[in-house]
């Protein structure tokens, strides 16, 4: 059984195209049965205007008024009036004019029937009345006019479109529902089709017939559209409830084609103006059964939107308004047109919001059929009207088809379809750079602008998710990405700035990323790892071996100076030893030790500090080597003031200017211009790391006279 189901969207489409070919050709045939006298009326006013004339009339000039017509020159005159062509005699204000309007039309159908049709007409030119003998042949095929066909294809394609979607999804009723709707769409159209395409009248029988078959499939079509909004996206109703209006419209039906009451506005329009209401009602309790369910209020919004606005400007535009008087009703052929609104704005819902939970694979399926109509068509109309050949005619359709099929498909397939996404191979680089970036701070905020610069969602907010997957969640309208190389898990809301869904190949793509940024991360940890066990193994070793040393020098030298420089040389070792261990250190931890240092020095040279602390409360942490750097640059600076100042007193300031850390160191001792100073290798060195970091040292003279050193650093956070 499920082989079967398998290739039911096939037959089911195939079974469609089969079923629209039948009704049409049955609709060009019947059309073509009635006696053609070669004209194209127009009804002007009160009179009918002769706007071709060709063929049997060809006698007639165009422009001519048609007055009268008559089986024989001794027979009584017909006169015609503008009526005749009505277009759509439901129309009419009640069963009296209408059934007068089907019993003229009786009348008129059987002149023409006669061998010869003498036509009583007025010249446009000089206003003189004129009769002409006519003697009706075959209607040509090429004698249809525009409408005609116009309403051929509209229902064809609404009936496809619809079988499309039921077939692909036949055990929701709401896709039943709709899947009902495109067959009977044929049903109520091709009738009107037959009398709105007449040259001038039908049989009274068949023009009844027509006129009836029409409203059925009409009342028929607007239970089934009521029954789109009972069943989807929320069964709001009991099926039997949803036969229950069928049997009920079919009664009504039956009371109106009967003359069972006496104005058609009961009997005819009541019953339109209340499926649509029905529809307003049943959409409005689906709004408020779908709330907090976005997948089925999503579904909803597009059903709503196609269904609704379709149906409604096919009621006001012709029902009502003719009924109403408000505006001139348009032609009821091109009225129809709306209703493929319905069927063209469910098959972009199916893209956009996944109604019925179709997938992709249905657009290639529905591009099929169309090269398939297109080459039909295409044969049909060079057959017919060039009068080819079938086989140079197949020949010419298939090959213009296939040149004009692939670059349709592709660019329809590109506007409808195919999403632009970069590959995998293309990104490797930005993951890597990600994944070896300085912080996981810098890391996350790198991975949501990769992620930005992939899907340019609305908004990505960090999510408390736990899933090791990526998901789709909202029909498409956003994708959870998963946690991954120790960063949160984010949510990207409304794909391509609103325009687009999210779809399982988003996942995929996702996942394939989120482990690719995974390994680069293990990667760059594993490498951390094995730098951090390579500079403890150097650190243990130094301190094992240098550092017994200096320390056995320290406590065996005679000499105090000797033992200062060991002493000096194993605090030098202590520090390079922290800045190889990696640890940073917090900014007032590191000023308290430079304070100390400092106080130290200047009480050895009797020289009195002042020592500013204007940091405020900070969780700054100084990286090892931006610290020892710092200190060595501080150090640096205590003994040039020192050794060559030879002050009294030394200040020192330290401060945060934004994300730069400035230290100020100011003595009073000799004074000399610092244009003048020449650095030596020691302070070129220092200079240059420095500026690895941002950072400056420079020198001047206060107005007081005083020497001013300031070492300045960005922080980095």
């Amino acid at each position: 059984m499920r082989n079967k189901i398998l290739v039911l969207p096939a037959q089911g489409l195939s079974a469609a195209l089969f079923y629209v070919f039948i009704l049409a050709s049955l609709t060009v045939w019947q059309s073509l049965q009635a006696p053609w006298l070669g004209l194209t009326i127009k009804a002007n006013s009160d009179q009918l205007i002769a706007s071709v004339t060709r063929g049997p009339s060809a006698r007639i000039p165009e422009g001519a008024i048609l007055e009268a017509i008559s089986p024989a020159p001794n027979s009584p005159w017909l006169e015609l009036q503008a009526l005749d062509v009505m277009e759509e005699p439901d129309l009419l204000p009640g069963y009296t004019e209408l059934d007068a309007f089907f019993a003229r039309q009786g009348e008129i159908a059987q002149i023409l029937d006669s061998p010869t049709v003498f036509i009583q007409w007025q010249n446009p030119v000089n206003g003189q009345t004129q009769s002409t003998l006519v003697e009706p042949g075959e209607r040509p095929l090429s004698s249809l006019p525009t409408l005609f066909w116009f309403q051929i294809l509209i229902c064809s394609l609404g009936c496809l479109i619809a079988v499309w979607v039921w077939v692909l999804q036949p055990r929701e009723l709401g896709a039943t529902m709709f899947g009902i709707t495109g067959l009977l769409f044929p049903a109520f159209v091709l009738p009107a089709a037959i009398y709105s395409g007449r040259e001038l009248a039908l049989s009274e029988n068949l023009f009844f017939s027509m006129s009836v078959a029409n409203q059925l499939g009409s009342k028929m079509f607007g239970s089934a559209f009521v029954g789109i909004f009972m069943m989807h996206p929320v069964r709001l109703v009991n099926v039997r409830w949803l036969y229950g209006l069928f049997v009920l419209m079919f009664c009504w039906w039956i009371v109106n084609a009967g003359r069972l009451v006496s104005s058609m506005d009961i009997g005819l329009r009541a019953a339109i103006v209340l499926l649509l209401l029905l529809s307003f009602w049943f959409g409005f309790q689906q709004w408020r059964k779908t709330k907090g369910k976005p997948l089925q209020r999503a579904s909803l919004r597009w059903l709503a939107l196609s269904l609704l606005l379709g149906a409604s400007l096919y009621i006001f535009l012709f029902t009502a308004s003719a009924g109403l008087g408000w505006i001139t009703a348009i032609p009821q052929g091109y009225a129809f047109g709306f209703f493929l609104m319905i069927y063209i704005g469910i098959a972009l819902g199916i893209g956009r919001y996944r109604l019925f939970d179709l997938d992709v694979w249905a657009y290639r399926l529905l591009l099929w059929i169309a090269a398939t109509l297109a080459v039909v068509l295409l044969d049909t109309a060079l057959i017919f009207l060039l009068d080819w050949s079938q086989g140079l005619a197949l020949g010419v359709s298939l090959w213009i088809c296939g040149v004009l099929y692939f670059p349709i498909r592709q660019w329809l397939w590109q506007k409808l379809v195919s999403r632009k996404a970069p590959e995998l191979p293309t990104l490797l680089p930005e993951l890597l750079l990600i994944a070896f970036s300085g912080t996981a701070e810098q890391r996350a905020k790198q991975w949501q602008r990769l992620l930005r610069t992939i899907y340019t969602p609305l908004q990505i907010r960090q999510s408390s998710s736990t899933a090791k997957k990526a998901e789709l969640f909202e029909s498409g309208l956003a994708l959870l990405v998963p946690s991954c190389a120790g960063m949160p898990a984010f949510e990207l809301i409304h794909r391509g700035q609103g325009k687009q869904l999210f779809s399982t190949m988003d996942t995929q793509f996702v996942n394939a990323l989120a482990e690719l940024m995974g390994q680069a991360d293990a990667a760059r940890a594993s490498k951390e790892q094995g730098a951090i066990e390579e500079r403890k193994r150097i650190t243990r070793d130094i301190h094992d071996d240098v550092g017994a040393r200096l320390l056995m020098l320290i406590h065996s030298s005679e000499n105090p100076k000797q033992a200062e420089l060991a002493r000096s040389a194993m605090e030098d070792l202590r520090t390079a030893l922290s800045n190889i261990d990696g640890l940073p250190i917090r900014l007032e931890d590191a000023v308290a030790d430079w304070r100390d240092e400092a106080n130290q020095r200047c009480d050895a040279a009797k020289i009195q500090l002042h020592w500013e602390n204007k940091l405020e409360s900070s969780s700054q942490w100084l990286q090892p080597r931006l610290k020892t750097l710092l200190q060595r640059a501080f150090r640096e600076c205590m003994t040039n003031a020192i050794k060559h100042g030879k002050p009294s007193t030394i200040s020192t300031t330290i401060q945060m200017l934004n994300d730069r850390l400035i230290i100020l160191v100011t003595h009073n001792g000799e004074r000399s211009d610092p244009t003048q100073w020449t650095p030596g290798i020691g302070t070129k060195g220092l200079l240059d790391r420095l500026a690895t970091c941002d950072g400056i040292l420079d020198a001047r003279l206060t107005p007081s006279g005083e020497t001013e050193v300031r070492i300045q650093a960005r922080i980095c956070p």
